[in-house]
């Protein structure tokens, strides 16, 4: 299923033929934007701060995590 979200990463992509290569993860604490993300082919991760349930089992994040603490201990390597 393809995001209607699209358009909104195709654009910088068109621009930016680097960009994909260098972008490691998207992070958004809104399902909804995280579902666009993973659906286009980024890495997406999901803040979910408030144990929200799964909506869209279709497009799963690559991770989710609970707070930004545990964001941060994925990029210092303690939690990979």
């Amino acid at each position: 299923m393809m995001s209607r979200h699209a358009p909104m990463f195709s654009m910088p992509m068109a621009h930016c033929s680097t960009c994909m290569r260098r972008l490691r993860s998207i992070v958004s604490s809104n399902h909804w934007d995280v579902m666009g993300a993973a659906s286009f082919g980024f890495r997406a991760m999901w803040l979910n701060r408030a144990s929200m349930p799964e909506e869209y089992a279709d497009q799963p994040p690559m991770r989710v995590v609970p707070d930004l603490s545990a964001l941060m201990s994925l990029s210092d390597g303690r939690n990979a």
